[in-house]
């Protein structure tokens, strides 16, 4: 059997599905959004796993960072690995992820995540727009970050191990 990493098939969705995170870069970060022009961390992974539904036996229904690392740690061929590389999920923060990004390599990450104009209180001060440029002035953005080190490890999942392309 073909080492699924190295597979030409997993390897073209690995990279399609990177390709899709990166068209991401510099949206807004708005806790509890997911779409359009605003995502927060598990809403950006919703999209991608929307849009590359032979990742999930359940297509992509919407989750929590906790939800996705769940859903993946407990399918049948569990694609848990020991460190983080191009394509997996990683979860930080136990017992429960509490939040989710893409690694890019073993140092770098697509996350979506920010600032203080993230929440919805101050959405009712601002227009729809005004705001979502206001979260992105303050660096609350979908954003490359380094892998955060000095954050408890929840999981890093591997999503396209174990696929049957």
């Amino acid at each position: 059997m073909t080492d699924p990493k190295h597979d030409r098939a997993t390897y073209n969705l690995r990279e399609a599905f990177i390709a899709f995170l990166l068209r991401q870069l510099g949206e807004a970060y708005i806790w509890g959004a997911n779409g359009g022009t605003a995502q927060d961390c598990s809403g950006l992974v919703t999209e991608a796993m929307r849009t590359f539904r032979a990742l999930t036996e359940d297509g992509y229904k919407d989750k929590n960072a906790h939800g996705w690392m769940h859903y993946f740690l407990t399918r049948k061929d569990c694609c848990v690995v020991d460190h983080p590389y191009r394509g997996c999920l990683i979860g930080w923060d136990v017992p429960h992820a509490g939040h989710i990004a893409v690694c890019l390599d073993d140092r770098y990450c697509i996350e979506a995540s920010g600032g203080s104009w993230t929440d919805y209180k101050h959405r009712g001060k601002l227009s729809k727009e005004d705001w979502r440029r206001k979260c992105v002035e303050e660096g609350a953005q979908v954003c490359v970050r380094t892998i955060a080190r000095d954050r408890v490890v929840h999981a890093i999942v591997d999503p396209f191990l174990g696929l049957a392309l």
